[in-house]
């Protein structure tokens, strides 16, 4: 475990799978067929019932487990795709329903993916946002979700040590749709931030939050960073990033003909200094989802000067 929270504090992205990392992300895949089944969220066919089956009976075993997630996984992404053309309300039904399924919080709660996250940001007692939590549905050449380069630091502003956890449901790679990141400049410190204010309320209070996020960027030079890397595998590999890490969002090619899928969830370690400077100075969750209030917190805790 010590070379994962090596490699984590090197890059800032380590991946991690396992036996019961796959099938908890196929029981939740199963799941959500059978509640958009129950509450005719998506198109109805009469081969659902077999796909839960077949899946079924490729988990019942080691060797073809990860066969039986990743044909759900084709099955739901293929669903979803063609169900958002006639009804694009019931991909948002589903979308609000996931959270609240206990296998979603089985696979959050994964003793695998647990005991890394407690190793990568080397503490003993972990705190989780509850606001942070979600499934998240992208479909080809849907923009609106899109997230430009940033840090997640300043839309989740509660700690300098903690992490997100991100978890491929369907088959992620340039062409289904994925995540850039930048391995330089991984740091103990934000990068600079610049957005509208105003601009940025007014979008939150209209409950547009991807459009607010998009208000504001990150003060570097493309230069200083490097190139992307994107992430590239099939259901069943999740992966932990900092929440210092700079990456963003890559739109499935327009060819492509299945939704993406994805869980995610913050991290944090609650003896953080930043953390327990916010619990003193602010209330411990404020600055959800606005980067510029991110950024005045963090000047105020460091004592950076505004331009």
């Amino acid at each position: 475990m010590a070379e994962l929270r090596d490699k984590f504090a090197k890059s800032g992205l380590v991946a991690v799978t396992g036996l019961s990392i796959i099938r908890d992300c196929a029981d939740l895949l199963i799941d959500l067929l059978r509640v958009s089944r129950q509450l005719s969220l998506l198109i109805q066919s009469k081969s659902e019932a077999k796909v839960i089956t077949a899946t079924e009976r490729y988990l019942a075993n080691d060797e073809t487990a990860r066969r039986g997630l990743l044909y759900i996984a084709d099955a739901m992404s293929s669903l979803i795709f063609n169900s958002a053309k006639v009804n694009r309300r019931g991909i948002a039904e589903l979308y609000d329903i996931a959270k609240h399924l206990q296998s979603f919080h089985k696979l959050l709660s994964n003793p695998i993916i647990q005991s890394s996250l407690l190793e990568i940001l080397d503490t003993e007692t972990l705190l989780q946002c509850k606001e942070s939590i979600g499934l998240r549905i992208d479909l080809p050449e849907e923009r609106t979700q899109l997230t430009n380069l940033h840090q997640e630091f300043y839309s989740f502003p509660f700690a300098l040590n903690s992490a997100v956890l991100w978890i491929p449901l369907t088959r992620i790679s340039q062409y289904h749709g994925t995540l850039a990141y930048f391995e330089r400049p991984h740091s103990s410190a934000p990068i600079p931030y610049v957005g509208d204010i105003a601009r940025q309320d007014e979008m939150l209070a209209k409950g547009r939050l991807q459009e607010a996020q998009k208000t504001g960027q990150l003060k570097i030079n493309p230069k200083d960073i490097g190139e992307p890397r994107y992430l590239d595998t099939d259901p069943g590999t999740c992966y932990i990033f900092s929440a210092l890490l700079p990456h963003a969002s890559v739109i499935a090619d327009s060819r492509s003909e299945g939704a993406r899928l994805t869980c995610q969830g913050r991290f944090l370690d609650s003896s953080d200094s930043f953390f327990v400077w916010k619990h003193r100075h602010s209330e411990v969750w404020s600055g959800l989802k606005r980067p510029s209030e991110g950024w005045r917190l963090w000047k105020e805790y460091s004592g950076v000067q505004a331009d």
